[in-house]
């Protein structure tokens, strides 16, 4: 399956061609920014999480606890 996908992409040498994705690169290709119980929500999403408590997604990936008007 590689290698068909290899010869699709028309790489003449995959070990050389190869390359990993930046951080903006990884969300432009995945969409959003924070993960959580699987599934992905973009930059200033508020989810409510397990321990009952607002979170919102911050866009360096990270969760902050987040209180509505408080």
């Amino acid at each position: 399956m590689i290698n068909f996908a290899i010869s699709k992409l028309n790489l003449s040498n995959s070990e050389d061609q190869l390359i990993e994705l930046s951080e903006n690169e990884k969300k432009a290709v995945f969409g959003g920014d924070c993960v959580y119980a699987s599934q992905t929500y973009s930059t200033n999403s508020v989810v409510t999480q397990g321990d009952g408590n607002n979170y919102v997604c911050q866009s360096n990936g990270t969760w902050k606890w987040y209180s509505f008007g408080k």
